[in-house]
């Protein structure tokens, strides 16, 4: 794109609070940028800014034009800090009970500019919390005992939080520090409205009047902001005020006081309880977009429920105790699943058949849950049942990588070689994903590399076409059969090139596989009528869904552009 542009500027502030910085695997900003720079197209600025990081120093400083790089000393933003003091101590609301002592005014002022160290949000939790002070012994107080870091800033701030009030407090933090979004304040306000140990567990009538008041519970800590969604409605997020916010309460550094609260394990603990017993008071009656109208947060417990849970349920007994209830609720799973469908793939290679929703085990082992696919087949469920985009509990956790499910379902009886759903086989799946150890233990409970099933054809076929050389050592090990013509591409030869891996290729070779152009004419031939192999688009021959193609677009899934 910046190619066929003219003279392109790209802005990127707070480099130091994105998320994924290094990695091309991951998207990492760093190889991005970098890439840019060393581009033969010298049309393009970058302007960055960010904390002085030694991470990110150390990346920047191996540019080749270091001398961009200009750092911003504090004593270059002291007056500006200086005047955002002195407009909010004259002009704001907050402090309007000083606007007639001016001598006051100018103590304020002074004590937040001598300690003030460069650091505008230090200044600004400051500045929130002498609008708590009503009397200026009060006021004069709190200007005698500033708090020196940040640190202390919020140290501070979680110690004094009321005790009436400290509950939803820390919930509103934990959703905040640990969620993969901000919240909306109607999905705030639904969080601390819901009561797990009443019945029930959520009554509309508890919700805040006024949902943006919200943020009253730790006003220095949390902002709301609103944002057009489109051109439709207004929406009102909820957010922490500041990345330094949330560095602090994932950090070690918090007082013993809270700080089991926002470990990890405990926030997620707390958040998939918000979740769960808010999608089990769901009403069974209302239709997905009704719940999605009044109910503010089922949205975004259908969304994230399954993630903090699989976090949280080795420790957490509550949330064992709702995992329990909510697998045993087969309305309320479908109605969870109709909110957001955590089995969506099959939207993409099945759009036109009929979906089969698949058993509670199956969902329980595609989303990771030790403890509920422990209890159902202690229960009695069918180890073997086929259902869902992957055909059945085995194929969907070797898909998803949850080997201790894997071995669970193995150790009661699951089929290695059932042929259902997408991938075909359970091997096949773990080998396109390549999941190694999984791959290792359904071989050695006798899964066949040679089976010819799902859109990849067979395992060797899928390994060669996610580039995982060690899997296709290991098919070949156990009797894989290099030159098996099957799937959408025809071969593991075939997978490996057109995906650009040539050690992968190189193996096969090796291996004896058939790299003869007669062979390949004569594969296109067979399959000519139903396959453009050349271009994005595939249709291949309609099937019943559980025997792995269906009518499909695949181009959704998989590219088939040459390298």
């Amino acid at each position: 794109m910046t190619e066929q542009a003219g003279e392109v500027n790209i802005i990127l502030d707070a480099l130091d609070e994105c998320q994924i910085q290094d990695g091309y695997r991951d998207g990492g900003l760093f190889p991005w940028m970098r890439s840019l720079l060393d581009s033969p197209q010298k049309n393009v600025r970058l302007f960055v800014t960010s904390r002085p990081e030694q991470h990110i120093k150390s990346a920047i400083e191996k540019w080749p034009d270091r001398q961009g790089i200009i750092p911003i000393q504090s004593c270059l933003v002291e007056s500006d800090i200086s005047e955002y003091i002195h407009t909010r101590v004259r002009d704001s609301q907050g402090l309007a009970r000083w606007h007639l002592r001016p001598d006051i005014q100018s103590e304020i002022e002074c004590a937040l500019n001598e300690k003030a160290g460069g650091m505008f949000r230090w200044v600004t939790c400051q500045l929130d919390a002498l609008e708590n002070c009503l009397d200026p012994l009060t006021l004069r107080a709190a200007l005698r005992s500033l708090p020196r870091t940040l640190d202390e800033t919020y140290a501070r701030t979680l110690s004094n939080l009321p005790q009436e009030h400290r509950h939803r407090t820390v919930l509103i933090l934990q959703f905040l520090a640990y969620s993969e979004r901000p919240l909306t304040t109607e999905e705030a306000v639904d969080a601390i409205a819901l009561d797990a140990n009443s019945k029930p567990r959520f009554d509309r009538q508890n919700r805040m009047p006024i949902p943006e008041e919200i943020s009253r519970y730790c006003s220095s800590l949390v902002v709301v902001t609103k944002n057009n969604e489109g051109n439709s409605r207004e929406i009102t997020t909820l957010q922490l005020a500041h990345f330094s916010v949330k560095e602090y309460l994932m950090s070690d550094r918090l007082d013993a006081a809270v700080a089991e609260d926002f470990k990890e394990i405990n926030a997620r603990g707390s958040i998939a309880e918000v979740c769960l017993a808010y999608l089990l008071d769901l009403d069974p009656s209302l239709t997905i977009s009704e719940l999605r109208e009044i109910c503010w947060l089922a949205q975004y417990s259908a969304r994230y429920w399954a993630e903090n849970a699989m976090v949280a349920e080795i420790s957490s007994v509550k949330v064992r105790s709702l995992l329990k209830e909510f697998f045993s609720n087969d309305d309320i799973l479908k109605i969870s699943y109709g909110l957001f469908d955590h089995d969506q793939l099959w939207r993409w290679v099945h759009a036109s058949d009929e979906y089969e929703f698949g058993a509670p085990l199956y969902h329980a082992s595609r989303l990771g849950l030790s403890y509920p696919v422990q209890l159902l087949l202690h229960n009695g469920a069918d180890v073997n049942a086929e259902g869902g985009s992957y055909g059945s509990a085995l194929l969907a956790a070797s898909y998803g990588g949850h080997e201790k499910i894997v071995r669970m379902l193995l150790d009661q009886g699951a089929d290695v070689n059932i042929k259902s759903g997408v991938f075909g086989t359970a091997l096949e799946a773990a080998s396109r994903q390549g999941e190694e150890k999984i791959v290792r233990m359904l071989l050695d409970h006798g899964g066949d590399a040679n089976i010819e099933s799902g859109m990849l054809g067979n395992a060797l076929e899928a390994a060669s076409y996610g580039g995982h050389e060690n899997i296709v050592r290991m098919l070949l090990d156990y009797g894989g059969d290099v030159n098996i013509e099957s799937g959408m591409l025809g071969n593991a030869l075939e997978a490996a090139s057109r995906r650009g891996h040539e050690n992968v290729a190189r193996v096969l070779l090796d291996a004896g596989a058939d790299a003869s152009t007669d062979r390949e004419k004569d594969r296109k031939e067979k399959v000519g009528a139903n396959t453009n192999i050349e271009g994005k688009r595939m249709a291949l021959p309609r099937r019943r869904p559980r025997s792995g193609y269906a009518k499909t677009n695949l181009r959704h899934y998989i590219s088939y552009s040459e390298p």
